[in-house]
């Protein structure tokens, strides 16, 4: 919808919008999301009065913490405003934008103390609920105050998910017979969540300013267009595709907080990683067969001029998918500051490629660019890991995401010589073939586990 209301101008400053959005998150969160989960995990069963003190506390501190970036955000509105957008974009952006992140910042602590209870209903309940809501009022608003209109249709996103959190909680308390007399507010839960968390907030924060400043330098050298179309299939990739990643790695996280032995790590590790890269092969290779008309269908005609573009991001997302499941099992042990350490040197590596390339190749180069440095972001991590860890992804895995990797690279050198038809041909016969034989009752089974 938004495509079609706003165009590829407007859909580009939407994106930049949001990213303001995701760098105020990290800030008024201070990293404790993961601390939230990881600690709440195991408290929920031994001790659930003090992990609702705990939640309490984080509550609290989120809220303070949120209020003061949103003051923070409002004072530097003209700063901000010349930093991140072109000159066409008025400050009544960076005005709701601030207005937003105190809701943003309470409905994540809500997430992360539902995503520690791991049951699958609540979690479905808390995450579609809302966003059906959203959509309900996106349409009116976004058609009669554009960018600003999708920014206050995000504002019932988050009212809503505030809402169904508050009622979530209310049946936790009752279903162990707490009152909110019985929760105590402790600085020491503050201190060990954000501890925890510092990692997050490196990494995350990275990955947001990374993300700002490449969308920058699109709009300064190739103009609003072209970044609107980048900032549509990295959303796509990154953002959409990456929602089945993140619904089933708010259970696994839970999950391997909870393994004592490196033994029993590896072996969840590893089962993880095969399930998930099986779905992710043959989502993506669907995505594979016809990505302009998937843009098409998705957003507008507008933007089907950038399906190489897209065919160019879907290696880069099966390392990323990837990656992120070796990535929690390192988070879940507390090995915080190799994760941190790596990341920021993929990230600085990436945008720094990218840049150079922008000029030259635009954003294509970019995008191949993702893909060939994500690959290489995997293979060292992995690497460090068995030395260092002692955590170590098995030849199945392997061998598995070499065979969808050199699928979409293949369909995507193809496509880029002008045979469409054969892309297609080949991405559609491998995604069947690949349905049938690994789609499987074992995976079906995993998911319901």
């Amino acid at each position: 919808m938004a495509a079609v209301l706003l165009g590829l101008s407007g859909v580009a400053v939407l994106a930049q919008a949001n990213n303001l959005l995701g760098i105020s998150r990290i800030l008024g969160l201070m990293g404790m999301h993961d601390g939230i989960v990881r600690h709440l995990s195991r408290r929920m069963v031994d001790n659930p009065a003090s992990a609702a003190s705990q939640f309490a506390t984080v509550l609290l501190a989120g809220t303070l913490f949120g209020g003061l970036v949103a003051v923070l955000f409002y004072t530097a509105k003209e700063q901000l405003l010349a930093l991140s957008f072109s000159q066409t974009v008025g400050v009544e952006v960076l005005v709701v934008i601030a207005a937003l992140i105190p809701c943003l910042v309470i409905s994540q602590i809500m997430l992360a103390f539902i995503s520690s209870i791991a049951d699958p209903k609540w979690l479905a309940a808390f995450k579609t609920v809302p966003e059906f809501a959203s959509v309900a009022v996106f349409w009116p608003l976004a058609f009669s105050y554009g960018v600003v209109g999708a920014l206050l249709a995000t504002a019932v996103l988050y009212f809503a998910k505030i809402l169904i959190g508050c009622c979530l909680l209310a049946k936790f308390l009752t279903k162990h017979r707490l009152r909110l007399s019985h929760l105590s507010f402790e600085r020491r839960y503050i201190s060990e969540n954000m501890g925890f968390g510092l990692t997050a907030l490196i990494t995350t924060l990275s990955a947001a300013l990374m993300y700002t400043v490449l969308l920058k330098a699109i709009f300064s050298i190739k103009g609003e267009a072209a970044a609107g179309a980048f900032s549509t299939v990295w959303r796509l990739g990154t953002v959409y595709f990456a929602m089945l990643f993140s619904s089933v790695g708010s259970y696994l996280f839970p999950r391997l907080a909870q393994v004592s032995t490196a033994k029993l790590l590896n072996i969840e590790l590893n089962q993880a990683l095969i399930v998930y890269q099986k779905l992710a092969i043959f989502v993506l290779s669907a995505m594979a067969i016809a990505p302009a008309l998937l843009l098409e269908i998705l957003f507008s005609s507008e933007f089907a001029m950038a399906a190489g573009i897209l065919l160019a991001f879907l290696p880069g997302e099966l390392f990323r998918i990837s990656t992120d499941c070796v990535a929690m099992t390192v988070l879940a042990n507390k090995h915080l500051r190799a994760y941190s350490v790596a990341y920021i040197i993929w990230a600085a590596v990436f945008l720094g490629g990218a840049f150079l390339l922008l000029e030259p190749f635009g954003i294509l180069g970019a995008a191949i660019w993702y893909s060939l440095s994500r690959a290489a972001y995997f293979f060292g991590f992995i690497s460090f890991c068995a030395v260092r860890f002692e955590i170590r992804v098995a030849v199945k895995p392997l061998a598995q995401l070499g065979l969808g990797a050199a699928l979409l690279f293949a369909v995507f050198a193809i496509f880029h010589s002008g045979h469409h038809q054969t892309s297609a041909l080949l991405a559609g016969v491998f995604t069947m073939i690949w349905g049938m034989v690994f789609i499987t009752p074992a995976i079906l089974r995993f998911g319901r586990r």
